[in-house]
Protein backbone atom coordinates (compact mmCIF):
# COMPACT_ATOMS: atom_id res chain seq x y z
CA UNK A 1 0.00 0.00 0.00
CA UNK A 2 3.13 2.15 0.84
CA UNK A 3 4.50 1.64 -2.92
CA UNK A 4 1.14 2.66 -4.31
CA UNK A 5 0.27 5.72 -2.76
CA UNK A 6 4.12 6.55 -3.29
CA UNK A 7 3.75 6.47 -7.02
CA UNK A 8 0.15 8.03 -7.20
CA UNK A 9 2.07 10.99 -5.12
CA UNK A 10 5.01 11.40 -7.68
CA UNK A 11 2.27 11.37 -10.52
CA UNK A 12 0.14 13.83 -8.90
CA UNK A 13 3.03 15.77 -8.12
CA UNK A 14 4.52 15.68 -11.38
CA UNK A 15 1.79 16.51 -12.92
CA UNK A 16 1.29 19.84 -10.78
CA UNK A 17 4.88 20.68 -11.55
CA UNK A 18 4.14 19.98 -15.57
CA UNK A 19 1.29 22.29 -15.13
CA UNK A 20 3.56 24.88 -13.12
CA UNK A 21 5.98 25.02 -15.98
CA UNK A 22 5.90 27.59 -18.76
CA UNK A 23 5.08 26.64 -22.06
CA UNK A 24 7.73 27.59 -24.58
CA UNK A 25 7.00 27.87 -28.60
CA UNK A 26 9.33 27.69 -31.06
CA UNK A 27 9.29 30.75 -33.33
CA UNK A 28 11.79 31.14 -36.49
CA UNK A 29 13.78 34.28 -36.45
CA UNK A 30 12.28 37.58 -38.22
CA UNK A 31 14.14 38.27 -41.63
CA UNK A 32 16.66 40.32 -41.15
CA UNK A 33 15.66 44.15 -42.22
CA UNK A 34 17.64 45.75 -44.90
CA UNK A 35 19.36 48.10 -44.14
CA UNK A 36 20.93 50.62 -46.21
CA UNK A 37 24.47 48.68 -46.54
CA UNK A 38 22.94 46.15 -47.93
CA UNK A 39 22.06 46.78 -52.25
CA UNK A 40 21.73 44.55 -54.93
CA UNK A 41 23.18 43.55 -58.00
CA UNK A 42 22.44 44.53 -61.15
CA UNK A 43 23.48 42.80 -64.32
CA UNK A 44 24.56 45.19 -66.75
CA UNK A 45 26.16 42.75 -69.44
CA UNK A 46 27.58 40.17 -69.88
CA UNK A 47 30.73 38.84 -72.91
CA UNK A 48 33.75 37.25 -73.84
CA UNK A 49 37.10 39.01 -74.05
CA UNK A 50 38.20 38.84 -77.53
CA UNK A 51 41.81 40.36 -78.56
CA UNK A 52 42.67 42.43 -76.25
CA UNK A 53 39.65 44.63 -75.28
CA UNK A 54 35.47 44.11 -75.08
CA UNK A 55 33.12 47.01 -74.32
CA UNK A 56 29.76 46.37 -72.87
CA UNK A 57 27.18 48.71 -73.72
CA UNK A 58 24.81 49.03 -70.79
CA UNK A 59 21.19 50.14 -71.23
CA UNK A 60 20.59 50.95 -67.74
CA UNK A 61 19.62 54.19 -66.23
CA UNK A 62 19.61 53.80 -62.81
CA UNK A 63 22.33 55.19 -60.70
CA UNK A 64 24.92 52.88 -59.71
CA UNK A 65 28.14 53.41 -56.60
CA UNK A 66 30.24 50.14 -57.62
CA UNK A 67 30.51 47.90 -60.58
CA UNK A 68 31.35 44.00 -60.18
CA UNK A 69 33.16 41.86 -62.91
CA UNK A 70 32.39 37.85 -62.67
CA UNK A 71 33.67 35.59 -63.98
CA UNK A 72 31.23 33.50 -66.45
CA UNK A 73 33.91 30.83 -67.60
CA UNK A 74 37.71 30.55 -68.27
CA UNK A 75 39.92 33.05 -66.91
CA UNK A 76 41.12 36.20 -68.35
CA UNK A 77 43.49 39.15 -67.25
CA UNK A 78 42.47 42.25 -66.55
CA UNK A 79 44.70 45.13 -67.03
CA UNK A 80 42.01 47.82 -66.55
CA UNK A 81 38.29 48.98 -67.07
CA UNK A 82 37.01 51.55 -68.70
CA UNK A 83 33.98 53.35 -67.62
CA UNK A 84 32.32 55.83 -69.50
CA UNK A 85 29.26 57.45 -67.74
CA UNK A 86 26.25 58.70 -69.19
CA UNK A 87 26.96 62.39 -68.99
CA UNK A 88 30.73 61.94 -70.98
CA UNK A 89 32.96 61.45 -68.36
CA UNK A 90 35.20 58.40 -67.63
CA UNK A 91 36.62 56.98 -65.12
CA UNK A 92 39.75 54.07 -65.53
CA UNK A 93 40.28 51.91 -63.14
CA UNK A 94 44.27 50.30 -63.75
CA UNK A 95 43.37 46.30 -61.96
CA UNK A 96 46.23 43.92 -63.28
CA UNK A 97 45.08 41.08 -62.16
CA UNK A 98 43.38 38.12 -63.15
CA UNK A 99 39.63 37.55 -63.25
CA UNK A 100 38.26 33.42 -62.16
CA UNK A 101 35.52 31.91 -60.78
CA UNK A 102 35.00 33.13 -57.07
CA UNK A 103 37.68 36.13 -57.18
CA UNK A 104 35.03 38.66 -58.53
CA UNK A 105 37.15 42.22 -59.08
CA UNK A 106 35.16 45.08 -57.65
CA UNK A 107 35.45 48.91 -58.63
CA UNK A 108 34.50 51.92 -56.49
CA UNK A 109 32.92 54.30 -59.11
CA UNK A 110 33.92 58.14 -58.52
CA UNK A 111 31.27 60.22 -56.97
CA UNK A 112 28.93 60.36 -53.74
CA UNK A 113 25.70 59.98 -55.30
CA UNK A 114 26.00 57.44 -57.71
CA UNK A 115 26.37 57.33 -61.82
CA UNK A 116 24.69 56.62 -64.93
CA UNK A 117 26.88 54.28 -66.56
CA UNK A 118 26.99 54.37 -70.71
CA UNK A 119 29.63 51.62 -71.40
CA UNK A 120 32.14 49.45 -69.65
CA UNK A 121 35.86 48.33 -71.67
CA UNK A 122 37.69 45.78 -70.65
CA UNK A 123 40.72 45.60 -71.42
CA UNK A 124 42.70 42.57 -70.78
CA UNK A 125 44.57 38.86 -72.39
CA UNK A 126 42.11 35.93 -72.21
CA UNK A 127 41.98 32.38 -73.47
CA UNK A 128 39.23 31.14 -75.90
CA UNK A 129 37.09 30.12 -72.88
CA UNK A 130 37.08 33.05 -70.98
CA UNK A 131 33.36 34.98 -70.38
CA UNK A 132 32.75 37.54 -67.74
CA UNK A 133 28.98 39.82 -66.33
CA UNK A 134 29.29 43.24 -65.11
CA UNK A 135 27.49 43.60 -62.29
CA UNK A 136 26.27 46.60 -60.67
CA UNK A 137 25.56 48.17 -56.86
Amino acid sequence: MKLSSLIASLILSGSSIAAAAPSVQYKPAPPPIASHHQYSKTLLGSARLTGRSTTVDVSNNARFQKLELVSRSGSMRVQRVLITFANGQTQTALINRALSAGKPITIDLEGRRGKRIDKVTVVGRSGDRAAFSVLAV
